[in-house]
């Protein structure tokens, strides 16, 4: 690819650094200062062009950047339909940063020839600028929800001792009541006592799923936390606090 550089200016040097970053190789610079001109192509390995023949530069490259100080257009329609003729059918991209501007309103008619000027320019600024912003939006909504489950798994995690607890309690009603019948179960053989036995263990999982599921509903919502202590208190569990002496159990 190849760039012309109207102007030796700021502008003209900040361009050419962007172009070159990405993947033009060949930058010819054009000014009526040529000693900014040749300072500049020094810098960045560019090209010098008369700047009364840029014509034939126009020809050639695939991009234009005018930034000079000219009082009226330097590309007119005129101009640049000669150089459209010797192009081959090949686009050509103006971007127009002058101001006033460098490159005519009515160049945009001729075939081939796509002009930019700072308007265009803000309105993609501003285009791109939105869609950061909706991007951000997105990412910001998805940080939100991902903490909600974040925060309410860490509250059902303080759950897990009231879940414990309450397991253990019916874990030990299984076993004590299992102790005081299996013995009327001693005629049955030993695959029939284990079949009994599984199935008092499965009515016990049953009995504790719901609840279960409901105090980590309840813990995971901070509103309906209170419901623990109801929770504890309905099924006679020990505070977290509180400490059970042997003798108690």
């Amino acid at each position: 690819r190849k760039a012309l550089l109207l102007g030796a200016g700021e502008m003209s040097k900040l361009a050419a650094v962007h172009l070159q970053a990405n993947g033009v190789a060949n930058i010819y610079i054009a000014s009526r200062t040529r000693s900014r001109v040749d300072e500049l192509a020094a810098q960045l390995g560019g090209e010098t062009v008369e700047f009364n023949r840029i014509g034939k530069a126009l020809g050639e490259v695939d991009f234009v950047i005018s930034s000079t100080s000219a009082p009226r257009p330097i590309i007119t329609k005129e101009r640049m339909a000669r150089v459209m003729k010797n192009r081959a059918c090949r686009p050509i991209f103006l971007i127009d940063i002058a101001v006033p501007r460098d490159v005519a309103p009515d160049v945009a008619e001729i075939e081939g020839v796509f002009v930019y000027n700072i308007d265009d320019l803000h309105f993609f600024l501003d285009r791109c600028r939105r869609d950061r912003e909706a991007e951000v939006e997105k990412v910001r909504a998805i940080v939100d929800e991902e903490t909600a489950k974040f925060m309410a798994y860490l509250r059902t995690q303080e759950a897990l001792p009231l879940i414990k607890q309450l397991r253990a309690k019916f874990d030990k009603v299984h076993t004590s009541e299992w102790e005081r019948y299996s013995s009327r179960l001693a005629h049955l053989p030993e695959a029939d006592r284990e079949y009994v036995r599984k199935m008092l263990k499965s009515v016990v999982n049953k009995l504790t799923h719901d609840p279960i599921i409901r105090i980590r509903r309840y813990a995971a919502d901070g509103a309906d936390r209170q419901k623990l202590d109801v929770a504890r208190e309905l099924f006679g569990l020990p505070a977290p606090d509180e400490t059970v002496s042997p003798k108690e159990n």
